[in-house]
């Protein structure tokens, strides 16, 4: 395979050996994904993150698992709410204490567990940090 040795170090080499090995250019991966140009140039050029709904469509797109981008996306897309609250049980942990551990309020920490909001990078980051996940 041509692009076999591209590296896949970070999130931006893994799309850019992607776009490599479908012979697409970032106009064409943009168009695909339903996004602008500068999207896709933001993942590779300036290794912005991209947002797990663009992860899902290029994972769908490629037929990839989540985390072949990232663990976070991975369990982004598994319900980590779940898994939160069992390891929040296990260490025995109040709403409070898990809010400080996070830096989020006590309102944020419920609506995380209850599905109201999604599990941002940064707490993604803390929980593993805890061994959360």
């Amino acid at each position: 395979m041509l692009y076999k040795g591209l590296p896949e170090t970070t999130i931006a080499d893994k799309i850019i050996k992607l776009r490599y090995t479908h012979n697409l250019r970032q106009e064409d991966l943009a168009d695909l994904l339903n996004m602008h140009c500068s999207t896709i140039e933001g993942w590779e050029v300036h290794n912005v993150m991209p947002k797990p709904i663009s992860i899902d469509k290029i994972c769908k797109l490629f037929i990839l698992p989540y985390n072949y981008f990232h663990e976070y996306y991975k369990i982004y897309f598994n319900n980590p709410s779940e898994k939160i609250k069992v390891w929040k049980i296990k260490n025995k942990l109040t709403y409070g204490q898990l809010s400080k551990l996070l830096g989020i309020t006590h309102s944020c920490v419920g609506r995380l567990l209850n599905n109201k909001i999604n599990l941002s990078y940064t707490m993604y980051v803390e929980l593993k940090k805890l061994e959360a996940f």
